[in-house]
């Protein structure tokens, strides 16, 4: 599966909640991707990164212009590609993947491991819609 997919399901479960769709940051993909393959590397769920460092902390770091107002940062093991075990998984987490007030998602996948890191950010930073 890739990214893109990935965001137009949360999407299509954000509209049908009546929620505004997210726009694709690829400062915040890429610091999802890099917090992707580091659990992909100790094979483990990992809230922290690399030496305890903090989502948020690069989340910051990648979009130093744009407040993050609030924001989560959702992890998953899901072996292969199969976009069906994946929605399901990343289904137990819909009240933060339909939380109004996020307008950004940044999306990591390596291995059997899936990061996507919703933010609110003000003002908008550099995005794109997802492929769908």
């Amino acid at each position: 599966m890739n990214l893109d997919t990935l965001v137009c399901r949360i999407n299509s479960h954000r509209s049908a909640e009546g929620v505004a769709p997210l726009a694709i940051s690829d400062a915040l993909s890429s610091v999802a991707q890099t917090h992707t393959e580091y659990m992909a590397r100790i094979d483990a769920l990992s809230a922290e990164g690399e030496a305890g460092s903090s989502l948020l902390d690069h989340a910051l770091a990648a979009l130093p212009d744009i407040n993050l107002t609030s924001g989560c940062g959702l992890n998953w093991k899901v072996p292969g590609d199969d976009p069906e075990a994946v929605a399901a998984e990343w289904a137990r987490d819909l009240i933060y993947l339909t939380d109004a007030s996020y307008n950004i998602v940044g999306v990591g996948h390596s291995g059997d491991y899936w990061t996507a890191l919703c933010h609110q950010a003000e003002p908008m930073p550099t995005v794109r819609q997802p492929d769908c």
